[in-house]
């Protein structure tokens, strides 16, 4: 979002809430949630905006994290001094195959609206 829209680090914030294990028959996984924040009084619009047009933002962060002489991530794409404890954690190659599938098609509504 931030590089699409050539957004500042503080106008859109996120939570990253603690993984946990659901199981779907015999097939136990994780799963794992970001929250998005609008952190302008009254918002600026740019939630609703990134909902819309998610194929894009995801075709942005493909362009952004792809680059040369980078193996998995470096501070010119996902390293900053901010999350310097979780370096050895970031390789943006695990994230690709997600992207790819986001950039594939635009969102579709669905017909539920106003729901966590």
């Amino acid at each position: 979002m931030r590089q699409l829209y050539m957004l500042d680090g503080p106008e859109i914030d996120f939570s990253l809430e603690s993984p946990w294990e659901r199981t779907e028959g015999a097939r136990k996984h994780k799963c794992g949630a970001l929250t998005f924040m609008d952190t302008s009084v009254g918002g600026s619009g740019f939630l609703e905006r990134t909902a819309a047009e998610m194929h894009l933002v995801a075709k942005r962060a493909i362009e952004h994290l792809d680059h040369k002489d980078c193996e998995t991530a470096c501070y010119r794409c996902l390293k900053s001094y901010n999350n310097q404890r979780y370096h050895e954690y970031l390789a943006w190659p695990l994230v690709m195959p997600d992207l790819e599938q986001l950039a594939a098609d635009a969102p579709k509504k669905t017909g539920q609206e106003n729901h966590d």
